[in-house]
C-alpha cells in the first residue's frame, strides 16, 4: 500500500504543531518516528509567499529534523510569484502548497481537484494597508487612487466588494500588480495603499520601522471569516493507494 496518504497525514501534524516549535516550547510533535532504516518519503512543499515569520515553525520543525523523524524527505521551496502555489500542485510540479481558502475555493468553482488537508492559520491576516503619505485611512478614501495587489485571484474580487460596499466605484481605482512587492511599493509611492499585505507580518514590520501604517483587516471590512493559510494538495495525490475518493 502506498503511504502518501499517511505522509501527508504526519506532514499535517507536524505543521499544525510547529507554532509550539516556533515559540520555543519543549513540547514535540505527536507523529511518532519511523523504525529501521526505512526510506524517506518525499515531498515537496510550496510556501504562499517568500518566507516569513508565519512560517518560522515550518524551518524550525526542518533545523530540528522532525520531519525525518517523522519519515518524510521535506523540500520547502518559495513560490516564484504569490499566484503560482496552486499552479504548481495542480501542475503536478509540487506535492503540497500553503495558500488561501478563498484561492482555493475560486480554484475549484473552475473545476480543478485540489483539496484543503488542514490549515495553518485559522484567521484573515489579509488588510487594506496605506502609509500616511498615501492619504487613505479608509475605504471611501481610496477613490481616484492607484492600489496595489500582488496578484493573487480572490484579492481583486475582494477589493471590488469592498469598494462597492462604501460607495466607491471600483472603476475609479487603479488595480497594480506588484506581485511579492507590497511594501516597497507603498514606500516608494508607486501605489497609495495596498491589499493583500498581512498584517500581523508587514504591519508589524512597518510600525518597527516608524512608518505608522494605517490598517484596515478584512474582518472590519465586511468580509466573513476564513482561514488564511491551508495546506493544499491534488485529490488524486490523497487517493494514490486506492482510498475511497
Amino acid at each position: 500500500m502506498n503511504r502518501l496518504p499517511r505522509t501527508v497525514s504526519l506532514l499535517a501534524t507536524l505543521l499544525i504543531a510547529l507554532p509550539v516549535a516556533g515559540c520555543g516550547e519543549k513540547e514535540e510533535p505527536t507523529a511518532s518516528a519511523p523504525t529501521g532504516s526505512r526510506e524517506l518519503e518525499k515531498l515537496t512543499l510550496v510556501l504562499d509567499y517568500f518566507p516569513n515569520a508565519d512560517h518560522a515553525g515550518i524551518y524550525a520543525a526542518e533545523a530540528s529534523g522532525a520531519y525525518e523523524k517523522a519519515g518524510l524527505d521535506v523540500e520547502i521551496q518559495p513560490p516564484p510569484d504569490p499566484s503560482a502555489p496552486l499552479k504548481l500542485v495542480q501542475g503536478k510540479r509540487a506535492d503540497i502548497a500553503i495558500s488561501y481558502e478563498p484561492d482555493l475555493l475560486l480554484a475549484r468553482d473552475k473545476g480543478t481537484q485540489l483539496v484543503s488537508v488542514g490549515a495553518i492559520v485559522q484567521k484573515p491576516l489579509t488588510s487594506l494597508m496605506a502609509l500616511p503619505a498615501g492619504g487613505v485611512r479608509k475605504v471611501s478614501d481610496l477613490e481616484g487612487k492607484r492600489i496595489g495587489t500582488s496578484g493573487v485571484p480572490y484579492h481583486s474580487a475582494y477589493l471590488k466588494t469592498i469598494l462597492r460596499d462604501a460607495g466607491v466605484n471600483p472603476g475609479t481605482v487603479k488595480e497594480v500588480n506588484v506581485g511579492f512587492n507590497l511594501t516597497p511599493a507603498m514606500i516608494s509611492k508607486k501605489v497609495d495603499a495596498t491589499l493583500g499585505a498581512f498584517w500581523n507580518y508587514v504591519g508589524t514590520d512597518l510600525e518597527l520601522r516608524g512608518r505608522d501604517p494605517v490598517i484596515l483587516r478584512m474582518e472590519e471590512l465586511g468580509v466573513p471569516n476564513y482561514n488564511e493559510l491551508i495546506f493544499v494538495t491534488r485529490r488524486d495525490f490523497l487517493n494514490q493507494d486506492g482510498a475511497s475518493k
